[in-house]
């Protein structure tokens, strides 16, 4: 007899945390401002960017596995909406991408193929050193980076309460697997029963409008955080 193998169907990503909410706990919530929990708001909502890997794959000669330039693409934009970097401003997407492209494939940092869905693509031990590589070549030196490749999903939201702007990596997620995004800030929801669910904003490098990850299903991430000095 054939044996047959059974895959876990992954979920589809989040565009309405508020829905989401909703069908996950059976309960009615309402959207509550950032101050009522003890944090500022998503400072960057101004100057979000949600550029997309089906945007770049036909670039050149294609590209693949390629979250990690996306990632870098949508971090040097949104950076340069805020503080304006004459070296970022002056490029267009495209021309970002290809450049955070190149930056990893020379230093080893990004592998542009998809072997058997295993080999290729960023390397998730090294997205501190990928990172300050791409801030240094555009000339992004103002900005204080940190953080952890492996550490809990309460970690990285204490980044997001203090304004930061994070590369955020998630391993093994329903969702996304493994993958890199950029993390905005925070929304919080409150059910009438006093329960509150909160939700991480992201550029998931899928969609180009805004996406959301539930703090409560993140097992494990990795995050380094974007700070002016």
């Amino acid at each position: 007899m054939k044996k047959i193998k059974l895959q876990r169907k992954k979920r589809p990503p989040i565009s309405d945390p508020l829905r989401d909410a909703r069908e996950k706990t059976g309960l009615e919530f309402q959207s509550i401002p950032s101050r009522a929990v003890g944090n500022a708001g998503n400072i960057w909502d101004s100057f979000e960017t949600f550029y997309t890997t089906g945007q770049f794959k036909d670039l050149g000669r294609g590209y693949q596995q390629h979250c990690g330039p996306t990632a870098m693409t949508n971090i040097l934009c949104t950076l340069d909406r805020r503080y304006e970097y004459p070296s970022v401003h002056s490029e267009r997407p495209e021309s970002i991408f290809e450049k955070a492209a190149l930056i990893g494939k020379h230093r080893l940092l990004y592998i542009n193929t998809n072997l058997f869905g295993f080999w290729g693509g960023s390397n998730s031990l090294l997205i501190y050193f990928y990172l300050r590589a791409c801030l240094s070549f555009f000339k992004v030196k103002d900005v204080r980076v940190r953080g952890r490749v492996f550490a809990s999903a309460r970690q990285a939201a204490r980044e997001l309460e203090k304004g930061r702007l994070l590369v955020f990596q998630v391993y093994y997620h329903k969702i996304y697997g493994t993958h890199l995004v950029v993390a905005y800030g925070l929304e919080h929801y409150q059910a009438l029963d006093g329960r509150i669910r909160t939700y991480i904003k992201l550029a998931d490098g899928w969609s180009t409008r805004p996406r959301y990850l539930a703090l409560e299903d993140i097992k494990v991430c990795g995050y380094f955080s974007l700070e002016k000095k």
